[in-house]
């Protein structure tokens, strides 16, 4: 058996910020990141209304001027396979983000279930593929979608979709162009038995209407 301190990162003022790739232990315990990276930005665009929280990316919102993550990192820094990433768009006192995830064997059940996990400054709540939310503020709106069938191995699914929209007030954000918060989002994949995480990590910046 481990000892208790070996299973412990102390992460002190030492908050992630940028793109960084995290892994997981398979006792339990806390998330393991290696060194922070330079903080990056992520200048976030105000629209004039919220998406159709459909789980369909095909909303023109999400093809206009959006924050986009690009692909998240796994432990080595590489682009995580499967492939994950998120847009983001603020307006009508909410923030909009879609989350998209490639997945070849879509887990909805137990510990291990496929998941999203979305931080923004102090609030943190996660979301599975079926839009199941676990944590989330006051307000939480979500859409989802998939394509393939769930928790059935045997054969290959292909992706699913979250659009999800939050109140600016439960994030203690007034909704003024140059704020700023913390802003990560991690997920946790399981393929035929074996568990993979990455993630993206920035620092939101609200600007104006592009």
């Amino acid at each position: 058996m481990s000892k208790p301190w070996t299973n412990v990162v102390v992460a002190a003022a030492a908050v992630a910020v940028g793109v960084t790739a995290w892994t997981w232990r398979k006792e339990p315990g806390p998330p393991i990141a290696p060194a922070p990276a330079a903080v990056h930005e992520l200048t976030v665009p105000k629209v004039d209304a919220v998406p159709e929280l459909d789980g369909e990316l095909d909303d023109a919102l999400w093809h206009g001027a959006v924050a986009r993550t690009g692909a998240f990192l796994d432990v080595s820094g590489s682009a995580a396979r499967p492939y994950s990433d998120a847009r983001v768009v603020w307006g009508e006192g909410r923030i909009s983000i879609a989350l998209y995830a490639a997945d070849a064997d879509i887990r909805t059940r137990g510990q291990l279930r496929d998941e999203f996990r979305v931080t923004i400054g102090a609030v943190s709540f996660g979301v599975s593929a079926t839009g199941e939310l676990v944590g989330a503020p006051a307000g939480t709106r979500v859409g989802h979608d998939h394509d393939g069938t769930l928790d059935d191995p045997s054969d290959d699914d292909e992706e699913w979709v979250i659009e999800l929209t939050v109140p600016l007030s439960e994030l203690g954000l007034r909704g003024a162009a140059g704020e700023r918060a913390p802003f990560a989002v991690d997920r946790c994949d399981t393929n035929r038995g074996l568990r993979s995480c990455s993630a993206a990590r920035y620092v939101l910046v609200l600007a104006g209407k592009p």
